[in-house]
């Protein structure tokens, strides 16, 4: 019976000790669990916070582009800002923009709204004096008679080599709502928009008694003795030095954080703020799963204890539970973790399953067919950064593959060591917002009124492609004759119908391969790297010139209306985009005027 006995007291005296580490750890855990999401979430709202600052930023940017596009295609027509063709541009752009009103405003700061009779004066206003001076301008006007803010973008106006006046645009600063964050964090963030100053122009909030806040002075009223002077001090120096920053500070005995970055449009700052009990309420959630294992591992002890004693051989087996219950807490992270060794083909060590489920594959499929590789998911174009990926962490925005060859953007952030030559990534799904600020960037690209490509594609895409294509090619200017008398006699609706069919005719003969593009009004060009010879471009004019005469309706015929075109070839005319296009134009301008209704080639002026 003593036999017996000794080894149990024994067994039951070790495992006091092993009962107040185990409760020790816990605690040690459990505050290194908190440090450790503190830090994360400061990460993820740096993260979110430059995310939505660079979507803003782009957005902004790109509604800026549409107004020097139009204000560009104004200035070409040479005419009075107060006519009705200007406003009527003006309205026709407004239904296919994201701007709710647009305007012109002359020298003197007359001001012409489409379909409003009055004319009020803006020349003291400071976008209007931004624009006359020759800057484009972003600024934003405040809430007026509990109409939410505005966004104001002015761009100057500039035709025959001198300013003729300033076009606005304008719309609601909520448009902006959906590039922000505030459905993060459980839905307890929320976000401001400041300016160096510390006012607040606008709010996208989930806490209402926030909403009532005009500035950072107001917040740290509200913040009890946490946010003190000093500290909105230095806040300010930070923006206005162009730097971000955080800061904690606490209201209704509640515990806040705030992150701010500078958003690169004038002096502002987006501020991201959250309360910290979603830091807490995730720490307890983690602290009590771990107090459940930690029972389980002190069972789990208590039982390898027994075994010590009276069955050793069963050790391996028991460390082995335990491992996988480590693994399983690894595996249920709800972002794509993955860690790979840095040799050729990036061989995978690890996976979580959401790693699988985003490419759409289970383990056993991915192995298959990718065959425990890297590489091969990642898009052949954003493959050179992971050879040079610095020791520690880094973060870039790639391209993947799933299983379905869907192609998605991501944003990573990478871990990596030199020492064991191994890196670790996490990343999250952004293919959204790429979608949105793709389909930005192509829209300002596209004439509204025809669908073919703008003055602003011909600058940016035709000189890519001249030096893409080795071989020769044609440029074709094109011209339509007697233009004016259709919108003098039959009204602009019909003039722009004129330009619709002419630019449907320039597709069909030309094809879907060719550079089509409306420079503005009514004249077009067109680039072929199809058409090499003098022969083959004649072909193609006789086409459109007999095409547009078939399609003309009678009311169009007795205006005299006709296409003029004039032809030159790279790189036997020109080796440059200016210089091709100006002998093209030189040749239409002789077309023109040896009676129109023909083409002439620049060889045949010479």
């Amino acid at each position: 019976m003593r036999f017996y006995k000794r080894p149990l007291f024994a067994i039951g005296i070790s495992l006091f000790p092993v009962l107040a580490v185990i409760i020790i750890t816990t605690v040690i855990y459990g505050k290194f669990v908190h440090t450790a999401l503190k830090e994360e979430t400061d990460t993820y709202m740096e993260e979110l916070t430059e995310q939505s600052a660079r979507l803003i930023y782009e957005r902004v940017k790109s509604d800026q582009t549409y107004l020097e596009g139009l204000a560009a295609s104004i200035g070409e027509l040479n005419l009075p800002l107060s006519e009705p063709r200007t406003l009527n541009i003006l309205s026709q752009w407004i239904d296919i923009t994201r701007f709710k009103w647009m305007a012109v405003a002359d020298t003197n700061g007359t001001l012409y709204v489409p379909e409003y009779p009055e004319t009020p004066d803006i020349s003291r206003e400071p976008y209007f004096q931004s624009a006359i001076h020759g800057e484009s301008s972003v600024m934003w006007l405040p809430e007026i008679d509990g109409k939410s803010e505005k966004l104001v973008i002015s761009v100057p106006i500039n035709g025959s080599g001198k300013l003729n006046g300033v076009l606005l645009g304008r719309y609601s600063m909520e448009n902006l709502s959906e590039l922000f964050t505030i459905g993060a964090f459980d839905g307890k963030g929320y976000n401001y928009v400041m300016k160096s100053d510390g006012s607040i122009i606008f709010r996208a909030l989930t806490d209402s008694m926030a909403s009532e806040y005009k500035t950072l002075t107001e917040i740290a009223e509200n913040a009890s003795s946490t946010l003190t002077a000093d500290d909105i001090e230095a806040m300010l120096r930070n923006m206005e030095s162009g730097a971000g920053g955080s800061i904690t500070y606490a209201r209704d005995g509640q515990e806040r954080i705030m992150k701010y970055i500078p958003v690169g449009i004038n002096d502002w700052n987006l501020a991201l703020v959250i309360p910290s009990d979603v830091i807490d309420a995730k720490a307890q959630a983690i602290i009590k799963s771990t107090s459940f294992y930690s029972g389980v591992i002190l069972l789990s002890f208590s039982f390898v204890a027994l075994l010590i004693f009276y069955l050793k051989h069963q050790s391996h087996r028991a460390l082995q539970r335990a491992y996988q219950n480590i693994r399983s807490i690894y595996r249920t992270v709800p972002s794509s973790v993955v860690q790979f060794r840095n040799d050729r083909d990036y061989s995978i060590l690890d996976a979580n399953d959401a790693f699988y489920h985003f490419l759409a594959y289970s383990p056993q499929e991915f192995d298959k067919r990718i065959g425990g590789f890297l590489l091969p998911i990642i898009h052949p174009q954003d493959r050179e950064f992971l050879a040079v990926l610095p020791d520690g962490l880094s973060a870039h925005e790639f391209r993947v593959l799933d299983a379905n060859g869907q192609m998605k953007w991501v944003y990573g952030n990478f871990d990596c060591s030199d020492a064991s030559q191994t890196v670790l990534c996490a990343f999250f799904d952004i293919s959204e917002q790429k979608k949105l600020l793709i389909n930005a960037e192509q829209e300002a690209l596209i004439d509204p009124l025809t669908g073919v490509n703008n003055r602003l594609a011909v600058e940016k895409k035709l000189p890519e492609l001249l030096h893409a294509t080795e071989s020769a090619g044609a440029l074709l200017i094109f011209d339509l004759d007697k233009f004016k008398q259709i919108n003098d006699t039959l009204g602009h609706p019909e003039g722009d119908l004129v330009l619709r069919k002419f630019a449907r005719c320039l597709t069909e003969i030309f094809g879907s391969d060719s550079f089509v593009a409306r420079l503005g009004g009514d004249e077009f060009i067109v680039y072929s790297s199809d058409i090499v010879l003098p022969e083959m471009a004649a072909q193609k004019a006789r086409r459109l010139i007999d095409k547009m005469v078939k399609q003309m309706e009678m009311a169009e015929k007795k205006c005299g209306l006709a296409v003029s075109i004039g032809i030159a070839f790279y790189p036997s005319d020109a080796d440059s985009l200016p210089e091709l296009v100006k002998q093209a134009d030189q040749a239409l301008y002789r077309a023109k005027h040896s009676g129109g209704k023909r083409y002439m080639f620049y060889s045949e002026i010479q």
